[in-house]
């Protein structure tokens, strides 16, 4: 048994749709979360900086005696999964190998993968499918304002014309794709959060595959083959974020409900 908490980090607010999955499937595990919001997008940064940021988020979570790390963040999972387990001695989880490995044996004949620029570009989700499974086609779409539109809030007020602008987002990055593929891979922690907007462009029966669910049942593994999970015995959330603005707390009230906490912190201090 290891009370000590799990530390999850994303580049914003996107990354609590991983922890609401880590909940769902580790319901006695202290959560300590963070969320990069000072240098958000990590979509549109250069490989060596998400890898600097994230060595610096988890130094962070070290430093608060974590005991495991998820990665919710695919652009930081695409470049820095093997820096940080090479040089931090702890369970590291991202959400791209365990997706990979949840849409492989679905065995699924189309699959489109969304996300970020840097995460589309690096095509890991393609080679890693296709390493698995060659009998699964595999297409890619770069997506970049669903994560600031969903930082806005974009998604909150249906009758608001920030919402109207969403959805006509939605529809030109997924026009080409509409009725014509089996499965798509949220590419992204940001976009379960529209993932009826997703849903209802892309047509009806098209299976659409969370990694923070993925990642999350891998986690589980992880921590039950380690004889490391908790009791849930004085069991506690805390959230973390480098730039804390009012929208960015009303987003996390959307995401999480009432009673969560939220502090700003300075990482590059610790």
């Amino acid at each position: 048994m290891d009370r000590r908490p799990i530390g999850i980090f994303d580049s914003g607010v996107g990354g609590l749709t991983v922890l609401k999955q880590v909940v769902r499937f580790l319901p006695n595990e202290s959560i300590i979360y963070l969320g990069d919001t000072k240098h958000l997008p990590y979509g549109d940064k250069s490989k060596d900086a998400v890898i600097r940021f994230s060595i610096e988020n988890t130094k962070f979570l070290i430093s608060q005696d974590v005991k495991a790390i998820v990665i919710a963040c695919n652009s930081a999972s695409s470049v820095a999964t093997p820096v940080l387990k090479e040089k931090f001695n702890l369970p590291i989880v991202d959400v791209i190998e365990p997706t990979v490995e949840c849409v492989a044996s679905d065995s699924p004949k189309s699959v489109l993968v969304i996300g970020t620029i840097r995460t589309i570009r690096s095509k890991v989700f393609n080679s890693k499918i296709t390493s698995l499974n060659s009998n699964i086609s595999v297409s890619d779409r770069a997506c970049p304002v669903f994560v600031p539109m969903v930082e806005e809030g974009a998604f909150i007020d249906k009758d608001s014309d920030l919402y109207k602008a969403l959805e006509k987002t939605i529809s030109h990055y997924l026009a080409d794709f509409k009725g014509k593929v089996d499965s798509v891979i949220m590419g992204c922690t940001h976009y379960p959060l529209i993932r009826d907007e997703i849903a209802s462009f892309i047509g009806d029966g098209v299976k659409l595959i969370d990694p923070g669910e993925c990642s999350a049942i891998k986690l589980k593994e992880i921590l039950e083959q380690n004889e490391m999970l908790s009791d849930g015995y004085h069991k506690f959330t805390k959230l973390y974020v480098t730039d804390l603005s009012e929208r960015t707390r009303e987003v996390v009230k959307m995401i999480m409900g009432n009673g969560i906490e939220i502090e700003e912190v300075n990482i590059s201090e610790t």
